[in-house]
Order: C-alpha cells, then sequence, then structure tokens
C-alpha cells in the first residue's frame, strides 16, 4: 500500500524555527503518523517529536501542522526525518 501525503516539505526552517522538536506537548498541533498494517491504515497522533521517532518505524509517512500566528501551514515527512532532525538538534544544543 502506497500512502500519498501532502504539505510543504522544506523541512529545515520548521525544524529550526518552529520549536517543535523542543516541545513535550503538542496538544493543539500533534505529529499525525501513517501506519500501515495489512490493507489497513491506522493514524496515530503523537505529541512530541520524541514519542514519535521511537515509536514507528523510520520510513512512516507523517504530517503536522507548524502553526502561525496568522495563517499555518502542513509538512510531510517520514519518522526518520524527525528522528535525524532530533539527533542533529541534541547534538547541536550540547555544541
Amino acid at each position: 500500500m502506497r500512502i500519498v501525503t501532502s504539505g510543504r516539505t522544506d523541512l529545515a526552517a520548521l525544524f529550526s524555527k518552529s520549536g517543535i522538536l523542543d516541545y513535550k506537548r503538542l496538544s493543539h498541533t500533534p505529529f499525525l503518523a501513517f501506519v500501515v498494517d495489512g490493507d489497513a491504515v491506522t493514524v496515530k497522533q503523537f505529541e512530541s517529536a520524541a514519542d514519535l521517532a521511537r515509536s514507528v518505524p523510520s520510513e512512516t509517512p507523517v504530517m503536522v501542522q507548524w502553526q502561525g500566528k496568522w495563517s499555518s501551514d502542513f509538512f510531510q515527512m517520514t519518522a526518520g526525518d524527525v528522528a535525524e532532525a532530533l539527533q542533529a538538534h541534541n547534538v547541536a544544543g550540547r555544541q
């Protein structure tokens, strides 16, 4: 089964400017992971990037909303993209 998501793909700005990697709880704009099991797709919500990265396979399609003051954007990625961004963010934060 192939899952096609939509949304922006310029993840560098999302990860570096939104603070989304640091939030412990994204109550209003959780990550949505599209998990395939046989012929079914289950949409799972994750309230933090860390929970997402450790809970689903890296190839899992993911969407998240970056909520702005005047407008909001949706982004598409994989759980692996989030895990890589978390690792880079944590390494940069320790320097």
